[in-house]
């Protein structure tokens, strides 16, 4: 079976860093969502009919003169949401999403390479502790130590100064965890041994660290917040909810910056059995499945990020969620404990861990 998949993103796609000011760089754009849709192919020229026709009941432009988009301020827009859920339920259109707090995605690096390395535990085994450690760590550790971490993945440096300076970071994480009785310090004590004994296991300095990516332009980029997603949504979607076998064509709008590095990455995910046959970039402004997309992919994001900062939902946004639950029900959350169980509740879902797509 041949299947369809159409990704747009929500938020600034740019490397996380950390300014001198001990600021981070993406200000108000704390967290990135990426969104998906997927149907087989034979439903497109149906479904296309009816999206648009959907949309120019409302406006006779929107969805060929006029885009689609999440940003603007339609007076019909929670209707529209609607409308549109129940025509993608109305034609078996799979649809997922994956939203990240930034900074927590640069900690997960930390805990993923300086506490519960790949090299020295298993992923599924040690998936709660990651959790856990990466939330306290949100909480507790210095912005100077992050910045570190995250410039010393970025700058080009020597094998010697590069094991030198990764246990320097170790050390100041091992005595944050001590100082705090976190008993992961143990952890971080197996993988300084490992680290200043990297050639007699065989390990390379290379893989040490978080793998280096590059945009368009040649820059080396470690913390992409667009590459992870992009790798978690196609991951679970072709091996979680298709069917080995299955052929998979994906749709993503247009990347200027980084479609060097996703096809790269598409290449990478046909190994793991995922279907992937190929990657191709649409102008959103001429692909009414895009803008489709878009605008399920920016407004959860937008009503995320209302939700986990407040007590209580207003009833406007108590409404949108009963009426998109579907959409909500099939978020994959990157963010501390707190914040995923605080959208949890407050949406009323069971809270549950997403299952590894690998």
């Amino acid at each position: 079976m041949n299947y369809n998949i159409f990704i747009d993103e929500s938020g600034n796609t740019g490397n996380i860093e950390i300014k001198d000011d001990l600021t981070w760089n993406f200000q108000s754009q704390t967290h990135f969502a990426l969104g998906a849709i997927y149907f087989k192919e034979e439903k497109q020229k149906e479904l296309e009919e009816e999206i648009l026709k959907c949309l120019q009941s409302h406006d006779v432009l929107l969805g060929t003169e006029k885009e689609l988009k999440s940003k603007a301020k339609y007076l019909f827009k929670n209707e529209l949401l609607e409308e549109l859920l129940f025509i993608l339920h109305s034609n078996d259109v799979g649809i997922y999403f994956d939203i990240s707090d930034k900074k927590y995605k640069v900690i997960m690096n930390i805990v993923e390479y300086c506490i519960y390395p790949y090299y020295l535990f298993d992923l599924k085994e040690t998936r709660e502790k990651k959790i856990n450690i990466a939330t306290f760590l949100c909480n507790n550790m210095a912005m100077e130590d992050i910045k570190y971490f995250i410039d010393l993945c970025q700058k080009e440096i020597s094998e010697n100064d590069g094991i030198r300076e990764i246990v320097e970071i170790l050390l100041k994480i091992r005595e944050l965890l001590i100082s705090c009785k976190q008993k992961e310090y143990q952890c971080v004590d197996g993988v300084i041994d490992y680290i200043k004994n990297h050639k007699k296991y065989g390990l390379t300095f290379e893989n040490i660290l978080p793998i280096k990516d590059y945009n368009n332009k040649g820059t080396k980029e470690s913390f992409l917040p667009n590459v992870d997603a992009f790798n978690s949504l196609l991951g679970h979607i072709c091996n979680l909810r298709l069917s080995y076998g299955d052929n998979v064509f994906v749709y993503h709008d247009d990347q200027k910056q980084f479609s060097n590095v996703l096809s790269k990455w598409a290449d990478e995910l046909k190994k793991y059995g995922t279907g992937i046959q190929q990657l191709d970039f649409h102008d959103s402004k001429k692909d009414v499945l895009i803008q489709v997309a878009d605008f399920f992919t920016g407004n959860i994001l937008r009503l995320y990020k209302e939700i986990i900062s407040i007590s209580y939902m207003n009833r406007k946004n108590r409404e949108l969620v009963k009426k998109i639950k579907p959409l909500l029900e099939n978020c994959n959350i990157v963010a501390s404990n707190y914040e995923q169980m605080r959208f949890f509740e407050q949406c009323n879902i069971k809270y549950r861990k997403a299952p590894l797509p690998f």
